[in-house]
């Protein structure tokens, strides 16, 4: 048979090409399980997988770098095309393929076909809870072979042993090196970034289109789909600027964010997101007021007005911790009453939004019934410029002003206890 032939001769290439195009192959490789299987029916999932391996390996047989690279995508294409029900074993497929490249850049388009077949399948598998390892198992032809970072791979640490999270997958592909292109990155990450958005995890969507953004370092990069994905990502920070609060902050000073403030159609959006990155309470009720509550309904593609209420809340939140970053530089006291007239609220109504924004991470305060303060002790910062630098700087002269007077306090006790010290006497000869 043709296969005899392409061993006979050593012939890698041609016996990958051979199994690929032989329909009848396919068939046993790929198909779908059914309970009554006969002996020439569809192989088990271990099976395939372990056979899928074998084949794979074969790639390393192969003399040219360039053809090696070039059936690896050969493969993994003729696995996503093949019409078969059976996606678990697709997936098991592109796991162990995966594990046998060690190329950067082929490990990361593989991820990103993973990630899709995951998500369009089955995307409750990506819930960030929800480990690789027991997602994408898949056994590779020899469990003591090791990736080119050197790690092992065994059969039970599938592709990754990482949960499908933002730091954890930058901490991958960075670990494959500088050979993956910044383009590539970018392209793994909107697949992450559409796959979370499918399986209902906005924060973590929200983190993903922020590494997207953050590869365009400058505007002379920017495109048609970075200007789609600042979109995506401003009204993500609007809609919950709470959660990732350090994640979004400095977020006006990306490229793309920029630009959505030169372009008519999505000025407005750059303008709330200001608003909501840096600003106060009556800043955004002046928004509303300019260009009218449905541009923010709009922007949520809702109609009820709590989504304009759920704004205020946030805003209110976020006027509360500016306020509290402001006084910490200052006296680190804030009297109830100034409390009431940031966050539009009565007097009687402060001490629950102290006690939301203690819990939400965003201050950390007490508060003295008694006499109507609130005592910060920290406070997290919403912008960080000149003004900010100054109250810094003060705050530092303060307290190197009281450092030195309690030095000094120290040194006068010092020297009045030497005063008064006894001189003692000389013995009589």
């Amino acid at each position: 048979s043709a296969c005899e032939t392409h061993i006979a001769n050593a012939d890698a290439p041609g016996l990958i090409r051979a199994i690929l195009h032989n329909d009848q192959a396919m068939a046993v490789l790929m198909g779908a399980e059914e309970q009554d299987s006969s002996e020439d029916g569809p192989l088990t999932l271990e099976e395939a997988s372990s056979a899928f391996s074998l084949l794979a390996a074969l790639l390393k047989r192969v003399a040219s770098t360039e053809m090696e690279a070039s059936m690896a995508e050969e493969l993994a294409n003729t696995v996503v095309s093949y019409p078969t029900t059976s996606w678990s074993k697709k997936l098991s497929m592109l796991c162990a393929l995966y594990n046998l490249r060690p190329n950067g850049v082929e490990k990361c388009r593989l991820l990103g076909r993973i990630i899709v077949l995951a998500a369009a399948e089955q995307p409750s598998l990506l819930t960030p809870a929800q480990p690789y390892k027991n997602i994408l198992g898949a056994p590779s032809a020899d469990s003591s072979d090791a990736d080119n970072n050197g790690t092992a791979i065994t059969s039970s640490a599938g592709v990754l042993s990482e949960t499908l999270h933002p730091a954890a997958l930058e901490e991958l592909v960075t670990s494959w090196g500088t050979q993956v292109p910044i383009e590539e990155r970018r392209t793994l990450y909107l697949i992450a970034a559409n796959s979370m958005k499918d399986a209902a995890s906005t924060s973590v969507c929200q983190c993903f289109l922020l590494k997207v953004l953050a590869t365009y370092t400058d505007p002379s990069q920017l495109d048609a789909q970075a200007i789609l994905v600042a979109k995506d990502a401003a009204i993500g920070a609007i809609r919950d600027p709470i959660t990732l609060f350090t994640e979004q902050r400095g977020m006006l000073s990306l490229p793309a964010i920029q630009a959505l403030s030169n372009q008519p159609d999505t000025k407005a959006i750059h303008d709330l997101l200001r608003v909501f990155q840096e600003e106060m309470l009556t800043d955004f009720q002046v928004f509303c007021d300019t260009h009218g509550t449905h541009v923010v309904l709009e922007l949520f593609g809702a109609t009820a007005d709590d989504t304009v209420e759920q704004c205020r809340t946030n805003m209110r939140m976020l006027s509360l911790c500016s306020l509290a970053s402001e006084q910490y530089y200052e006296q680190g006291e804030i009297p109830y009453q100034a409390i009431a007239d940031t966050l539009n609220i009565t007097s009687d109504q402060v001490e629950p939004w102290v006690i939301s924004a203690v819990s939400s991470g965003l201050i950390t305060a007490k508060m003295d019934q008694l006499n109507k303060l609130v005592m910060v002790e920290r406070s997290v910062m919403r912008k960080f410029g000149p003004e900010q630098w100054r109250m810094l700087q003060t705050r530092l002269h303060a307290w190197k002003t009281n450092v030195a007077q309690v030095l000094d306090t120290l040194k006068q006790q010092d020297n009045l206890a030497a005063v008064s010290a006894p001189v003692p006497t000389q013995p009589q000869q």
